[in-house]
């Protein structure tokens, strides 16, 4: 009966173990502060050209255009990034071809630098919807998932996290870690119906 109940409790406690290490886990996905853009933004924020959009409405104005795309292929060898610079990404060229035009001249194809595609689907994909209605909620920009890196010319800028095959919403020339969001359902996705909605009321 003792071994019994012992063996329960060890049971127990394993299974808690694994509940809260499921939990941490889900929790440290979802938090904008693990990101790279995030861990060095105070360091881009030094490099950048322009100041970074603040807000939806300001990732808006900087937009030259807004896209949705759709990743055709990548190639190229990676892009320079200086040397000793704590923004390290492997860099590529990606081609994408636009799906659905927002606002402004959208190009009907595009080629932007990128972070070498993943071999497997990024975990914050999966928690994508979430992501996006608190980026909206909070109205910042600075939750996107691209990422920040410093070219060779010393300058600092935002390169997309890209997919062959999905589809992303584009705003070209902005300088935010949201200007290249991953949007999985046009429908049901909250970032894409926030900026659709604002660019209507623009009008």
């Amino acid at each position: 009966m003792i071994d019994l109940e012992y063996s329960m409790k060890n049971t127990l406690t394993e299974f808690h173990k694994t509940v809260v290490a499921a939990i941490l886990c889900l929790t440290s996905l979802m938090a904008p502060a693990s990101d790279a853009s995030a861990e060095f933004a105070s360091y881009c924020g030094q490099l950048s050209k322009r100041p970074e959009a603040d807000s939806i409405d300001d990732l808006i104005a900087q937009a030259e255009y807004i896209g949705l795309y759709t990743v055709t292929e990548a190639s190229g060898d990676n892009f320079a990034v200086k040397p000793g610079s704590p923004l390290k990404v492997p860099v590529v060229s990606f081609k994408l071809s636009r799906s659905t035009s927002i606002y402004g001249n959208t190009p009907k194809a595009i080629t932007l630098k990128g972070a070498k595609p993943a071999q497997i689907i990024p975990e914050s994909y999966f928690f994508l919807r979430d992501r996006h209605q608190e980026l909206v909620d909070r109205d910042s920009p600075l939750l996107g998932l691209s990422y920040s890196i410093e070219t060779a010319e010393g300058v600092c800028e935002y390169v997309p996290d890209l997919l062959i095959g999905y589809s992303y919403l584009v705003f070209g020339g902005a300088n935010s870690s949201a200007a290249y969001e991953p949007i999985l359902s046009t429908r049901y996705d909250p970032f894409y119906q926030a900026v659709v909605s604002r660019v209507k009321f623009r009008k």
